[in-house]
């Protein structure tokens, strides 16, 4: 068989002469390869050219690459806390000097009926709704995850709230309270009664259980001299019965109104849960099978002794009403009766110890004076008869009372509608409460109950996250194994309550008369208590702050340890030493 021209003829010389040819392109592609390892330091252009120290290389990026992330989130985060950390120092020392204009407060309103101190707090108020809707990037700070928008109203809106639409603001939210704890008659829901030619002189609280759950001032005390007998009847809280009308569901939230054993409303907020966090006792109660278990649970997670005055929750259809609704039975009256058997001497004093909607009390003391004596602020004259002593006993502890249901009693009235309503959410169980009128024709002042407002027809400041953790609300990982909480939110105890007193400073006014005057020390006094024992302050927030900023410093300190070292094993893994480099081109380039 001939062969064919394509085959490569076996001539002298030429094997040799191939294999010296595969030599030199072997070792010019060799030396290609050493120039560009001189020219970057790298080993290889491709993780295919390192060999078996690609899986070291690719390990080593991928946890450079987890600690860059980590970086990137410290840096970001750190940026954001140091401005939320400023924003409330700024805070902090607002409320400071808000608690040194009071102290002691000095009550000289303007034309408008407003004092330096309110107009204070108002700027105060406005400062607070800047720092927090703060924001960078559009990520606003105080909103917890609900950071795309401003999570605070403006200042116009929360003090009117929106008349075009009926909508009510923290003042009409004032009045409307007010109205309904001084009553028609300013006696503060009570009732005096001293029959003509009798010698006994009563005080009552209503008769309606929801008056004195609700409104006005109730009966806390009373004593009088000898001659004076009194019987005091203490009230009986009525007992409430709580029902679901259907079960709860993991993570619905109900608020419960509770007054504690020495008078202090308090509002408490629960969690349903099928699983509860002991951590978050007194804020979550478990879900039963059996709904009367699941009640039990509920009440065991209130204050201790605590008396409950009433409950918010979610609608539930058709009707919309309250999941969890309260039905309250029996209960009694408090009242002190004053029976003058024989005539007081000048001097004697009677006594009527009041309880106010906000915990705190006041005492009216009523001094006998003799016949002729000229009228005295709460004294009551001596009379001819027992019977006289009687009526003058009962036109001074009416003066009294009102005086101190235009006063006191007004000033804890705004202290508790402002405080209520900074307590509000979005959350359909934190709706701000409204006072129901009642009456023909309608009147606060007859009001007998309160009912959760609507989006329709009252305000809420708050429109973020409504999380019981808010610096869960911003978890941010800055290592495999840690992460620190920075969320925020405007409406945490601490700084609903800063607004609160601010608002009401700045909502009320007042005119250049004694009763005003008065109520504007009592507003004031409150004022400056509350915000000089805020249960969580808010340098309790910075506190908290600053820790996740030195953790977040520890970690960034690590990485950047960690990276030195990381970068030093890929730079062996994946980079050449160029004097190794330089001596293998020589030696090359003498071969070639």
């Amino acid at each position: 068989m001939a062969i064919g021209p394509y085959v490569t003829p076996l001539t002298a010389g030429s094997l040799s002469a191939r294999r010296s040819g595969d030599l030199f392109v072997g070792m010019r592609r060799e030396l290609d390869a050493l120039q560009r390892q001189m020219a970057t330091g790298q080993r290889a252009d491709s993780f295919a050219g390192l060999g078996p120290e690609r899986r070291t290389s690719l390990d080593l990026r991928g946890r450079l690459a987890a600690l860059d992330g980590y970086q990137s989130t410290i840096s970001g985060a750190q940026l954001r806390l140091s401005m939320m950390t400023q924003g409330l120092e700024r805070l902090t020392l607002a409320s400071r000097e808000m608690r040194s204009e009071l102290s002691p407060p000095r009550p000289e309103p303007d034309a408008a009926g407003r004092s330096a101190a309110q107009r204070g707090a108002e700027e105060r108020l406005k400062l607070a709704i800047d720092v927090l809707n703060g924001q960078i990037g559009g990520r606003h700070f105080f909103g917890g995850r609900a950071s795309d928008a401003p999570p605070v109203e403006t200042f116009a809106r929360i003090m009117d709230g929106d008349p075009a639409r009926g909508v009510a603001g923290l003042r009409q939210l004032l009045a409307e309270r007010k109205a309904a704890d001084l009553g028609a008659d300013h006696l503060g829901r009570l009732s005096l009664a001293a029959p003509a030619g009798g010698t006994t002189v009563t005080l009552s609280e209503s008769a309606d259980d929801g008056v004195r759950r609700d409104f006005g001032f109730r009966i806390a005390a009373a004593s009088g001299p000898p001659g004076i007998a009194v019987t005091f009847t203490p009230a009986v809280a009525a007992t409430a019965t709580l029902a679901f009308a259907q079960p709860p569901v993991d993570g619905e939230t109900v608020r419960v109104y509770v007054t504690l054993p020495d008078g202090t409303p308090q509002t408490v907020d629960l969690t349903a849960r099928t699983h509860p966090d002991p951590a978050l006792a007194g804020r979550e109660f478990r879900i039963d099978a059996d709904p009367a278990v699941t009640i039990a649970n509920l009440e065991a997670a209130l204050p201790p002794g605590a008396a409950i005055a009433g409950v918010q929750s979610r609608p539930v259809p058709p009707g919309n009403t309250p999941n969890l609704t309260a039905t309250f039975a029996g209960g009694t009256a408090a009242s002190a009766s004053f029976a003058v058997g024989t005539q007081p001497a000048a001097g004697d004093k009677i006594a009527v110890t009041l309880a106010l909607r906000d915990g705190t009390t006041t005492t009216i003391t009523l001094t006998a004076q003799a016949n002729g004596d000229p009228p005295a602020e709460n004294g009551f004259a001596i009379g001819a008869s027992p019977e006289d002593t009687a009526q003058n006993i009962a036109a001074a502890l009416e003066g009294a009372v009102r005086g101190a249901a235009r006063t006191g009693l007004a000033a804890s009235s705004a202290v508790v509608a402002a405080q209520d309503f900074f307590s509000a959410s979005t959350d359909p169980a934190r709706q701000p409460r409204r006072i129901v009128p009642a009456g023909v024709p309608p009147s606060f002042a007859a009001a007998t109950g309160l009912r959760a407002g609507t989006a329709a027809d009252t305000i809420v400041w708050y429109r973020g996250d409504d999380s019981a953790l808010p610096r869960a609300t911003a978890l941010l990982r800055i290592d495999s194994t840690q992460a620190v909480g920075t969320g925020a939110q405007a409406n945490e105890p601490a700084l609903r309550n800063m607004l609160a007193q601010f608002g009401v400073l700045a909502a009320e006014s007042f005119a250049e008369t004694p009763t005003d005057r008065q109520r504007f020390l009592e507003l004031a006094e409150r004022a400056r208590t509350n915000l000089a024992a805020e249960p969580h302050t808010m340098e309790a927030m910075v506190a908290d702050f600053g820790a996740a900023l030195a953790s977040m410093g520890r970690a960034k300190e690590r990485h950047q340890a960690t990276a030195a070292v990381l970068e030093e094993a890929l730079a062996g893994a994946e980079g050449v030493r160029i004097e190794e480099v330089a001596a293998a081109m020589l030696a090359l380039q003498t071969r070639l």
